[in-house]
């Protein structure tokens, strides 16, 4: 049986374990975008839970366009950050007006 090479722990520090997992998203040919970060945690909770609402809102139908637009809106408002981490929208009001710009 070969024997697997054992790695070494690697401690990573407070601010790396902080650090949001996140990739760039570019929005057309040009390289234009923003990054977006991974959901977790609280903000992942928050967006379950609106999904289930609208859901029982809906009674067993699918989900309306605006109902639609709505999720990618809030998405957009808890993913979409600067290359720091930190928010690209201040609010969701702003991240709003991200739904009516045509892409």
């Amino acid at each position: 049986m070969a024997k697997r090479k054992s790695m070494a722990p690697v401690v990573i520090s407070k601010k790396e374990l902080l650090q949001p997992r996140m990739e760039f998203l570019p929005l057309d040919g040009t390289g234009a975008g923003f990054y977006v970060r991974d959901l977790g945690g609280k903000s992942l909770l928050e967006y379950k839970e609106l999904i289930q609402e609208m859901e029982k809102e809906a009674g067993g139908e699918d989900l309306n366009p605006a109902q639609g637009i709505e999720l990618m809106t809030v998405l957009v408002f808890l993913t979409a950050c600067n290359a720091d981490g930190t928010p690209y929208f201040l609010s969701k009001e702003e991240a709003e007006m991200f739904a009516n710009k045509s892409i």
